[in-house]
C-alpha cells in the first residue's frame, strides 16, 4: 500500500482537482490522509464530502494552522502504507505517478526516497514552465546544497529503511520543513528522480512560498545547509560557492523581486530569451568564480 500524506489550507479551489487526479491513479492500492490545516474556506466541507465517495479517503482536521511539520506528522501516523508520498492539495497528479514509483521502488530497495520531472501549471492548469531535476543520486545530494533538488511533492519514502520512531517533519523550521527532511534521509539511502513528470506544479497567488517572507524562510534553509556542509563529504567548491551567492543575492535584493529571480536561477525553463542569456551569464560567471578561487587556493596552499 501507499499512504499519500496531503495537508489542505484554503486549498478549495483547486482540491476537487487535485484529489479527482490521486482517485484516477492507475495503481489502486493507497489510502489517501487529508489533513486540514485550519483552514477558514470551504476545504474541510469539500474533504468530507468527497470521503464519503471513498472508503480510501480519511480526514482529519486541525483547528488552527499550524503547517506542514504538525500537519504532516499527524497524518503520518494514522498511515499504514510501506510507501508514504507527499502530495499538495492544489496540484496534480498525472494518471500513472504512484503506478511508476512503486514499480521504481520495489526494484530498488535500497533507495530511500524518490521523487520525478514537474511541470509548472496556472491556476487554470496552463503550462508555464518546467523545473527539472537530477537523476543519480551524487547529483541529488550535491545540488541540495544549492536548492531543492527532489521536489516535495512528488517524494515517495520507502518506510523500511527508517527507523520506527523517525520525525519526518521537524517544526523548527517551518516552510523549510522538507529542506531539512531531504537530508535527514541522506543517512538511510540512496535518494533518486524519475526522468518522467509526475507533478503538475500549481503557481498561483496563495502559494505559501509567495505569502511568507521569503528572506526570513531562506535564512532557515541556509542554516540547515550549512550544518550540512560540515558533515557531508559530498559537498565540493561549487556547492559552497553557491551558497554564498545566494546568501549575497538574497540579503541585497528587494524582498518582492527574490521569488521571480529564484525561478530564472533555478532553470524553470523561462519563456523570453533575455531570461535565457541572463541564465547563461550568470552560469558563466558562477564556473569563473569557482576556477578562480580554487587556483587561488591551490596558489596558496
Amino acid at each position: 500500500m501507499v499512504s499519500i500524506i496531503m495537508p489542505v489550507y484554503n486549498a478549495g479551489d483547486f482540491l476537487w482537482e487535485a484529489i479527482t487526479s490521486v482517485l484516477k491513479q492507475t495503481y489502486a492500492n493507497f489510502e489517501l490522509i487529508a489533513i486540514n490545516d485550519g483552514s477558514t474556506d470551504k476545504s474541510l466541507k469539500m474533504l468530507k464530502a468527497i470521503a464519503k465517495k471513498d472508503k480510501r479517503i480519511k480526514v482529519l482536521s486541525i483547528k488552527e494552522n499550524g503547517g506542514l511539520g504538525i500537519a504532516g506528522n499527524l497524518g503520518i501516523k494514522q498511515t499504514k502504507g510501506k510507501y508514504l508520498s507527499r502530495f499538495d492539495a492544489d496540484d496534480i497528479m498525472p494518471q500513472d505517478r504512484l503506478e511508476k514509483q512503486v514499480k521504481y521502488m520495489e526494484e530498488y530497495p535500497g533507495v530511500v526516497a524518490l521523487g520525478g520531472q514537474c511541470i509548472l501549471v496556472d491556476d487554470r492548469g496552463k503550462e508555464i514552465g518546467r523545473k527539472e531535476f537530477p537523476l543519480a543520486d551524487s547529483e541529488i545530494k550535491k545540488m541540495s546544497f544549492y536548492a531543492m533538488s527532489l521536489q516535495a511533492g512528488t517524494m515517495m519514502i520507502n518506510r523500511k529503511r527508517l527507523p520506527r520512531n523517525f520525525v519526518y517533519y521537524s517544526s523548527n523550521y517551518r516552510y523549510a520543513e522538507d529542506h531539512e527532511l531531504l537530508f535527514r534521509l541522506f543517512d538511510y539511502g540512496k535518494l533518486a528522480n524519475l526522468p518522467d513528470n509526475l507533478l503538475f506544479y500549481r503557481q498561483h497567488d496563495y502559494n505559501s512560498t509567495k505569502i511568507v517572507d521569503p528572506k526570513a524562510v531562506f535564512k532557515k534553509i541556509y542554516k540547515i545547509r550549512k550544518k550540512w556542509l560540515k558533515r557531508y563529504y559530498h559537498a565540493g567548491l561549487t556547492e559552497h560557492i553557491l551558497n554564498i551567492v545566494q546568501y549575497f543575492i538574497v540579503t541585497i535584493l528587494p524582498t518582492n523581486s527574490i521569488p521571480r529571480v529564484f525561478e530564472i536561477l533555478r532553470g524553470m525553463k523561462p519563456l523570453i530569451p533575455v531570461i535565457n542569456f541572463s541564465m547563461d551569464i550568470s552560469k558563466f560567471i558562477l564556473r569563473s568564480t569557482s576556477k578562480a578561487y580554487l587556483t587561488f587556493k591551490n596558489y596558496l596552499f
